[in-house]
């Protein structure tokens, strides 16, 4: 018996450590030749989101940053690579947030990929906390 609550407390504390630190895990966004890497976190950065009152990153900000890095990654270096010019456009299309940045902010109504190369960073800025 005494040996089963040894072994409970020592998996009790070890999981209020694991999410106390909440290791960091790097994973990969990829595209063509092209890649970034983000933190991804087992518990979400949980614990400093409850210190801080949602004041830090989570898995989901950290993945949106790096697609956005790797989208404007593939604008700076598109040479005219068909499959590049077909997802930037797509990206653009698909998602309501570039969607409206493209036509409203910058007052272009087709999306062409001169463009989305010449206005990448207003496009594909990056999100953060402050």
């Amino acid at each position: 018996m005494k040996n089963a609550l040894k072994i409970l407390g020592i998996i009790l504390i070890g999981g209020i450590l694991l999410f106390v630190f909440d290791p960091a895990f790097n994973r990969t966004e990829k595209f063509a030749d092209y890649s970034t890497e983000y933190e991804w976190r087992v518990f979400n950065n949980s614990y400093c989101n409850w210190k801080t009152h949602g004041h830090c990153a989570d898995n989901n900000l950290n993945k949106i940053n790096a697609e956005r890095k790797l989208w404007k990654t593939l604008a700076d270096n598109y040479s005219g690579e068909k499959n590049i010019k077909e997802k930037l456009e797509n990206v653009v299309l698909s998602n309501y947030h570039f969607n409206m940045t493209y036509t409203e902010h910058l007052n272009i109504s087709e999306i062409k990929i001169d463009s989305i190369v010449k206005y990448k960073d207003d496009l594909f800025e990056q999100l953060f906390i402050d």
